[in-house]
């Protein structure tokens, strides 16, 4: 109805805009020129009194005006009687036209075009536009979420049901999911941090008691997890702890594999950080230990600093350390294969990693090569 009432004034307006020039008068074209004519003839009287003019040229020019003003004062009266500037027929038929015909086609077209017959939509209810992607995901996570009001001991279903309303923007059940999650898997660390991160979002961006805790639970899980620390210098520098915030934020760049695409914003925030804090960054040092080493070994052994940094590391990243180390080394004796020295270290390195037969053919390439001297070449069937 609402849509009615509007098209009808809206009409009304516009008839009103388009008729009244046909009815506006135009003031009548001989009035003023009777006026002007008039004062022309009380001149010509003033002239022939004081002597201006003769009584013959005064009865000429008299004559003259009374034939101009005659014509001035038919023009200002029609002879058909009618009033001065009012409408002729023809203006009268085509307002009436106007009036008539303007909203017979605007609504016809409306009625051939529009939608007359349904109902108009409150404007409450009225919801942005979806995309069809957007709108069949919206459905599959609506069934999912279901499904695990049933089945609430699937964590793999909490894991799924957080991560797609995480998509969605939906973060209070995302949160939600995440909770499950935890709390089926205390131990992970990945589900704590997508818990916090998710009830950082709910919240505005800004982080809650409970959304810190669920921090402190993923990094007592993995201390190294990247997610994590990037959060935990977040929560820190909204709380204001400037130097906590450095610290994280310089342990999460001393772990991150180089050319990683968020060490440019976490270097910026580390130096807000230092900025709002007053904090030196040359006496700030990474609290963890690089998880990527230097890519090549001197021949001598690991330096000071790669011993230091194993040191920090617990045993399962030592573990790993190691292999990595004597991965390297074995690949750089497969390309210079006449190094007696470094064949007997890697086999003192594969006895340590517990691996003996690899250890023995390391010492049976290091005494293919010891009788040969320094400066010779191997044997041509050796490697």
């Amino acid at each position: 109805m609402t849509i009615w009432i509007l098209a009808g004034l809206a009409s009304l307006v516009v008839l009103f805009v388009l008729i009244l020039p046909l009815f506006r008068r135009r003031p009548a074209r001989g009035g003023h020129e009777a006026g002007v004519y008039a004062s022309q003839a009380a001149e010509i009287a003033a002239d022939r009194a004081l002597g201006l003019i003769d009584q013959d040229e005064a009865d000429v020019l008299g004559e003259e005006i009374s034939r101009r003003l005659a014509v001035a004062a038919e023009e200002a009266v029609p002879g058909d009687g009618a009033p001065a500037g009012a409408p002729q027929a023809a203006s009268l038929a085509l307002a009436i036209g106007i009036a008539v015909l303007v909203p017979i086609f605007s609504f016809s077209i409306y009625g051939w075009l529009g939608a007359p017959a349904e109902a108009d939509l409150p404007h409450a209810m009225r919801g942005p536009v979806v995309d069809p992607e957007t709108a069949s995901l919206k459905k599959i996570v609506d069934s999912l979420a279901k499904r695990m009001q049933q089945s609430p001991q699937r964590l793999e279903g909490w894991n799924l049901l957080g991560r797609s309303s995480m998509r969605l923007a939906d973060y209070a059940q995302a949160a939600h999911a995440f909770r499950q999650a935890a709390r089926l898997a205390p131990a992970d660390a990945e589900m704590h941090a997508a818990l916090a991160e998710a009830m950082f979002m709910n919240a505005g961006q800004r982080f809650a008691a409970e959304s810190r805790a669920a921090l402190e639970a993923a990094l007592k899980a993995d201390p190294r997890l990247e997610k994590a620390l990037f959060y935990q210098g977040l929560a820190h520098f909204q709380a204001g702890e400037h130097g906590p915030a450095v610290q994280t934020w310089t342990d999460l760049v001393a772990i991150s594999r180089p050319g990683a695409p968020y060490l440019a914003g976490v270097r910026r925030q580390i130096a807000n950080a230092a900025k709002a804090g007053g904090i030196d960054l040359g006496r700030v040092r990474p609290g963890l230990a690089p998880a990527h080493p230097p890519a090549t070994v001197p021949s001598g052994g690991p330096s000071r600093e790669d011993v230091e940094a194993v040191s920090k590391m617990s045993a399962a990243e030592r573990a790993k350390f190691i292999r990595a180390m004597v991965a390297r080394l074995a690949a750089k004796l497969e390309a210079e294969p006449g190094d007696a020295a470094g064949w007997r270290r890697l086999a003192r390195a594969y006895r340590v990693l517990g691996e003996p037969e690899k250890a023995a053919e390391a010492e049976a390439r290091a005494r293919q090569i010891e009788p040969l001297g320094t400066g010779q070449k191997p044997r041509a069937n050796s490697p």
